[in-house]
């Protein structure tokens, strides 16, 4: 049903995408690779000082004999609170599928609850901007035939992930090209989370809102990202997914953005990840030519 599904939006939207196929055997050794499309990897970060663990999710195509040279586009998969680097595959089961359907890696590193900020204080030992901006970007791409560049990659995430995929391409778009957001927390300030930020950040409200998305709106120039935001008109961070999407509007920035029924949960996660990788899907295909 997913492959349908994506089908079906694919010729929707008019988006071309090639080989669109899932294959789970190869055909001349009849070898079930399934098995092998998820590796569970820990990086060792020096920013830590401490090993971060990882699920690299390949498509089949990744295995196939006479693809063997080919290099594929990455997407980075981001954690909500409290999840962690398998939260995707409960999140979306069918994420081999899609891997292979559309042709692309994933990427989903272990959030750490830290909101993929730097922390200064060094105490805590949380530094995952600088981590999956550099490290686990660097390992990836010489661990695996990726297409090296930033227009080849994405990131997206949910909830916490979808505050941190925008903070982080919005902060680095020499390192990410595209980016997305499910139900993101793009205002600290709303977060429900309220003691976990002040153990990390402090209780400065000035500070909750140096630290989320929606500050760093002065800092984009027109057609420097290509954006998407997705929120159900139910979610508690709705209002503030909304007023990013006015803002956005205010300053000229091209973005997409996705208003539809539902609410802060799994199932609309499910959902909504078809669309951002339909969209990031697009811009792949744009690059490529």
């Amino acid at each position: 049903m997913r492959a349908i599904r994506l089908l079906s939006l694919l010729c929707a939207m008019s988006i071309g995408v090639a080989s669109l196929y899932a294959r789970q055997k190869d055909v001349e050794t009849d070898v079930d690779i399934t098995q092998f499309q998820c590796d569970t990897v820990e990086i060792s970060s020096r920013s830590m000082n401490r090993e971060i663990k990882n699920l690299i999710i390949l498509p089949a195509q990744y295995f196939e004999e006479e693809l063997n040279k080919e290099r594929f586009p990455v997407v980075y998969l981001l954690n909500g609170y409290s999840g962690n680097y398998l939260s995707w595959k409960i999140v979306c089961p069918e994420i081999e599928q899609l891997a292979t359907d559309l042709e692309v890696i994933f990427v989903c590193p272990d959030g750490q609850n830290c909101w993929y900020w730097d922390i200064d204080d060094t105490s805590k030992s949380l530094k995952m901007e600088t981590y999956t901006t550099q490290e686990l970007i660097t390992y990836i791409d010489n661990h695996y035939r990726t297409i090296a560049s930033p227009e080849m990659r994405a990131i997206t995430g949910m909830s916490m992930g979808g505050h941190g995929a925008l903070w982080l391409a919005m902060r680095h778009p020499h390192v990410f090209t595209t980016c997305g957001s499910m139900s993101g927390v793009v205002d600290i300030t709303e977060s429900t989370q309220k003691q976990e930020i002040t153990n990390l950040i402090g209780s400065d409200v000035k500070d909750w809102y140096s630290h989320s998305v929606v500050s760093l709106l002065p800092t984009l120039k027109s057609k420097q990202l290509n954006i998407i935001i997705d929120c159900g008109n139910q979610d508690p961070f709705y209002k503030s997914n909304y007023s990013l999407h006015q803002l956005l509007l205010q300053a000229g920035i091209e973005h997409d953005y996705i208003q539809r029924e539902g609410a802060h949960t799994r199932a609309y996660w499910n959902n909504a990840i078809d669309y951002q990788l339909l969209y990031f899907s697009k811009i792949f295909e744009k690059y490529k030519k």
